[in-house]
């Protein structure tokens, strides 16, 4: 929302997952030292600005349900 310059952006994964109470849709970037989670609608209204180029889908997981099924 506040970034200065967008082209100094790194793509590092693009996020689809839904929650009880939530859905987490967008990218998570790298911009400089950290890492932030940026909607679908803000990677849509800057894309006519700046080209994004996910490689990577990451699956995002729940560690208690992950422990349960050991």
């Amino acid at each position: 929302k506040t970034c200065e310059d967008w082209n100094k952006v790194a793509e590092l994964g693009l996020v689809d997952h839904k929650t009880k109470y939530a859905y987490y849709k967008g990218g998570l970037v790298k911009y400089g030292d950290r890492l932030f989670f940026v909607s679908q609608e803000r990677l849509d209204a800057v894309s006519p600005f700046r080209k994004w180029d996910f490689k990577t889908k990451i699956k995002i997981t729940d560690p208690e349900a992950v422990a349960e099924k050991k």
